[in-house]
């Protein structure tokens, strides 16, 4: 009968934690920025959460919900697990076990804040160019529909090959665009299937995007190494504590690879030039025969830096996202005009 309760209990449980839907990124900065506020004026975490459902209307129910299972005894981590991002609540939950819980809030406020930013941003940069293509869209239908059949129809009583090479031009463009679109898929399909570390490898061998997504992870790795080294762990326990978490997590896997690579003999150093998610610096840090405690103080300041910047580098980013879109634009715009008067002038050709 117990067995029984305990079952139902736990399938509650599990159905209450699907039910909930993961915040926006707006609303997970707002939550975090106020309660980093808060928690740094000196409130509890249990006086913090209280005073935010005071502050925010929407979202109100979610926190006391959160709320609630503080006062049952529940984690923190574990409450607003449903609604944030997976990287997001491991970051929470170790800080919360070891220390810095303060600074971990403080560090995904802002990072959310940057994120909320960067779209905003984005979408003003790309409204202009957005508007463009869909009037360019408009007129190729247009032309489609209306222009090119006229000129088709003017060219019946010719006898020329005009309309051979518009047909092969037309398959050819279409066969690049097939080509194009099934190589998509296929790049898709290929990294829906590799596990989660190797994805993430693979976004930082991206051109241009990739450095970025590498200083992130640097960041990301960095402090939460910072993190568990300040709570008095060395390397082998923190991958022991590491292969606790969810199999699907970045920091399970990567744990694992450590582990299986310290098993077979293999030194910190071959590690961490071998994988791209590692920062170079790391290896400094761990040879120089410092304690744990000042390499984890240098390690949260090194992962300080590397957010910084991450953050410079998405801003240059930024810069050259609006002259591509009108490149783009520019494109199609020649393309138009060359489906036009390509016909045109090849007609006025065939009547002289």
């Amino acid at each position: 009968m117990l067995n029984a309760l305990k079952t139902t209990l736990l399938h509650w449980k599990q159905q209450v934690v699907i039910n909930r839907k993961k915040w926006t990124i707006k609303k997970q900065s707002e939550f975090f920025e106020v309660l980093a506020d808060l928690l740094d004026a000196g409130f509890s975490l249990k006086q913090a959460l209280t005073t935010t459902t005071r502050l925010f209307s929407t979202g109100k129910l979610d926190i006391q919900k959160i709320e609630a299972e503080l006062s049952h005894g529940e984690a923190f981590s574990t409450g607003i697990k449903p609604y944030i991002s997976k990287s997001s609540y491991y970051q929470i939950m170790i800080s919360e076990k070891y220390g810095g819980l303060n600074k971990s809030i403080n560090q995904l406020g802002k990072l959310m804040a940057v994120r909320v930013k960067q779209k905003k941003q984005l979408k003003q940069l790309l409204q202009y160019p957005i508007i463009l293509m869909g009037l360019l869209i408009a007129l190729y239908i247009g032309i489609q529909q209306f222009i090119l059949p006229e000129i088709n129809n003017s060219q019946l009583g010719t006898t020329s090959n005009t309309g051979i090479k518009v047909i092969i031009v037309k398959s050819i463009i279409s066969l690049f665009v097939s080509i194009l679109i099934g190589y998509g898929i296929k790049i898709s399909i290929r990294v829906s299937k590799q596990t989660t570390m190797n994805r993430h490898v693979w976004y930082c061998q991206i051109p241009v995007v990739g450095k970025i997504y590498k200083d992130y992870c640097h960041y990301y790795l960095t402090f939460n190494l910072g993190l568990l080294l300040s709570s008095g762990l060395n390397l082998n326990k923190i991958c022991d504590y590491l292969n606790q978490f969810d199999q699907e997590s970045l920091l399970y896997q990567l744990g694992r690879q450590l582990t299986q690579h310290f098993e077979k003999g293999g030194n910190t150093k071959q590690m961490i030039d071998k994988n791209p998610l590692f920062p170079k610096e790391l290896t400094v840090f761990l040879e120089k025969g410092n304690t744990l405690e000042v390499m984890s103080q240098e390690l949260l300041i090194f992962s300080e830096l590397t957010y910084r910047k991450f953050e410079s580098s998405v801003e240059k980013m930024m810069v050259y996202v609006q002259p591509i879109a009108f490149i783009i634009v520019a494109a199609c715009i020649v393309g138009l005009y060359l489906a036009i008067l390509l016909p045109m002038y090849q007609t006025m050709e065939e009547i002289k």
